[in-house]
């Protein structure tokens, strides 16, 4: 089997003159609001997740770094009861 399709040669044109930043010079203006597509829409992202707070005066626990959602809250409460009943490393 042979590939008939010609490689694709995305370097500019020699005689194109380029930015600072390695753009061919008017890119951007050329371009710039040219999509006629349907809008582009965001879809929500949902809630941000909670995270215990870091205490640096605390030795390092894995615990301490447990990630929240809605179906771990007991864990969480959980944990955070381990973590205060903890005594510190001396």
């Amino acid at each position: 089997m042979q590939n008939t399709k010609p490689p694709i040669d995305n370097q500019p044109d020699q005689h194109e003159q380029l930015d600072a930043n390695g753009w061919p010079i008017g890119f951007f203006e050329k371009t710039a609001g040219c999509f006629q597509g349907e809008p582009l829409v965001r879809e929500p992202q949902g809630d941000y997740e909670l995270r215990l707070e870091l205490d640096d005066s605390q030795p390092w626990d894995d615990t301490a770094y447990l990630l929240v959602t809605t179906a771990n809250t007991d864990r969480l409460n959980q944990a955070t009861a381990e973590i205060e009943n903890q005594t510190p490393i001396q």
